[in-house]
């Protein structure tokens, strides 16, 4: 088949044409992946951000109500300003402890008659560090609901004189986590320095080690990835997700958003594909373009090489003429073969 001509220039004209084109997509690919890359990093920094002010606030304001309780905790009735404040700002209770293990609650509901604050974990974190913590957050006997403590240690004179401890339901965070969707098969969870699950749009997972949600979600992995520049690609359910985290302010909590890497590069699929058909297309287009333009001219070739055939076997008609119209090579051998 190579033997021939026609299908030798048929076949260089096609492979320069694809090879333009392929190299034309190639680049225009690796151009687009940079773009849309970035595109993508910009675009989930953004929801980040977004979601990582809400709930900023929320542990902010939360915080500032329990700070401004500090002396009237260390008055003799702070019960009547602790109930106006847990009613203003949705706390669950309001209380302090007193270093003499003795307390008072907005709401005494379910606290046990020898309860002891002090002993009590996070009692002794807030001493320990002698500044405002966030405790961390656990399923409350009360309603059954996650809630989390803002704990202010009250210090007059370097000597503790208490602990001012608001605990508010995190529905509110929670909230604000289950509507991050970048794309339909993204998501965003909460997740403590100690790799328990904070909040996810699956509440079954509360306060689960994070590894139950991925086995790639490693003490390690949560640590690069709370320092990556990049995102970290996770395999979740059997899904590539990329995992974009920012930590939260005045806690140990990072909010990651779990990208969906099919639905980020849709769109390149969709080019590939795009690119790929019209390579297909053009090459199809240019075979049918070559074959027209050389058909006419080399039906006259096997023209002449019949007639010279004829004449070589000594039978051949020398009168015979060939077509000579036109002013290309092959019309110059017609007209030379004639005269």
């Amino acid at each position: 088949m190579l033997t021939s001509l026609r299908t030798r220039i048929m076949l260089t004209c096609l492979g320069i044409v694809v090879s333009a084109l392929a190299f034309t997509g190639i680049l225009n690919y690796f151009v687009t992946r940079s773009y849309n890359d970035e595109s993508i990093r910009q675009e989930v920094q953004s929801v980040v951000r977004g979601h990582i002010v809400g709930i900023d606030d929320w542990i902010t304001s939360k915080m500032q109500m329990v700070l401004a309780l500090q002396d009237v905790a260390l008055s003799a009735d702070p019960l009547g300003i602790f109930k106006a404040v847990a009613d203003a700002g949705g706390f669950v209770n309001v209380f302090v402890v007193y270093p003499d293990k003795s307390y008072k609650f907005s709401n005494p509901e379910g606290v046990p008659a020898n309860y002891d604050p002090t002993a009590r974990a996070w009692y002794k974190e807030v001493v320990a560090a002698a500044k405002p913590i966030v405790v961390s957050p656990y399923i409350s006997a009360l309603n059954g609901k996650l809630v989390v403590s803002f704990a202010v240690p009250i210090l007059r004179d370097s000597s503790l004189k208490g602990v001012v401890v608001g605990t508010v339901s995190m529905d509110t965070v929670i909230a604000n986590v289950k509507a991050i969707h970048p794309t339909p098969a993204s998501f965003g969870f909460l997740v403590n320095a100690a790799g328990k699950i904070v909040a996810h749009p699956n509440d079954k997972l509360t306060l689960k080690p994070a590894t139950d949600l991925s086995a790639g979600l490693n003490e390690a992995t949560l640590a690069s990835l709370a320092q990556a520049e990049k995102p970290v690609e996770v395999t979740v359910d059997g899904a590539s997700k990329l995992l974009y985290h920012q930590g939260v302010k005045g806690t140990d909590w990072g909010l990651v958003v779990a990208l969906d890497k099919s639905d980020a590069t849709a769109g390149m699929r969709s080019l590939v594909m795009t690119s790929i058909g019209a390579l297909v297309g053009v090459a199809i287009v240019a075979a049918l373009i070559v074959g027209a333009m050389t058909a006419r001219a080399f039906r006259r070739l096997s023209m002449i090489r019949d007639a010279m055939d004829d004449i070589g076997s000594g039978s051949g008609d020398l009168t015979k003429r060939l077509p000579s119209d036109g002013e290309d090579e092959v019309a110059q051998i017609a007209r030379s073969f004639n005269t």
